[in-house]
């Protein structure tokens, strides 16, 4: 008689491999267009897997199991609109629930499920928390710009809003709840509705 334990782990293991099949065209695409920014974004999702370097195990690991990846890997693919890109998003979806959009920098991190990520352009490594909206608001009377421009290393809290043509720094955390409807800075923490620089970093 088959033990109980091993037989649970007999059964994870053997769906764990099958949705690695899954990924498979994915890894196609991923090692066929070489693109940087999703090594950078494979390894700020590092820490949820068992893997120490950026890899195709690893690449194949958060395909097959973590859904805010693939919505991040699809975007990254947008442009390359062939059959393999159909197939992976078929046999594995990314959330409906995030939406982005505009040019962003490598090394996206998106916490939890829910978001609206739509800049003109962000800088490598944005953090978002669930309930971010970054999009369309009231336009730059200089740029003519109607989304925000934000800067490297940009930490974005729960709930928060950025809207508008406006300019974000580098180096700045907006904190849960924030709405920002006017330029931060570089190197601030800023928080409120309206949201206000309360301290420099």
């Amino acid at each position: 008689m088959i033990d109980g334990g091993k037989w649970i782990y007999k059964e994870i293991c053997v769906k764990r491999h099958f949705h690695y099949l899954l990924a498979f065209p994915a890894l196609v695409l991923y090692k066929r267009d070489k693109v940087s920014k999703i090594n950078s974004d494979i390894k700020r999702f590092l820490h949820y897997t068992s893997h120490n370097e950026c890899n195709d195990a690893a690449f194949m690991c958060l395909m097959s199991e973590d859904a805010r990846f693939r919505s991040i890997f699809y975007y990254r693919m947008y442009k390359k609109k062939n059959i393999l890109l159909a197939i992976s998003r078929k046999l594995l979806p990314g959330l409906q629930t995030i939406e982005i959009n505009g040019k962003i920098g490598g090394g996206l991190m998106i916490h939890h499920s829910f978001a609206i990520i739509s800049p003109e352009r962000a800088g490598k490594n944005l953090t978002v928390l669930p309930g971010v909206v970054i999009g369309r608001g009231r336009q730059d009377i200089h740029s003519g710009r109607l989304r925000p421009v934000l800067g490297d290393n940009v930490f974005v809290g729960a709930n928060a809003s950025v809207i508008g043509g406006i300019t974000i720094g580098d180096n700045v955390t907006i904190g849960a709840g924030s709405v920002v409807t006017k330029d931060i800075p570089s190197n601030s923490l800023a928080v409120g509705n309206p949201c206000r620089v309360i301290r420099k970093l």
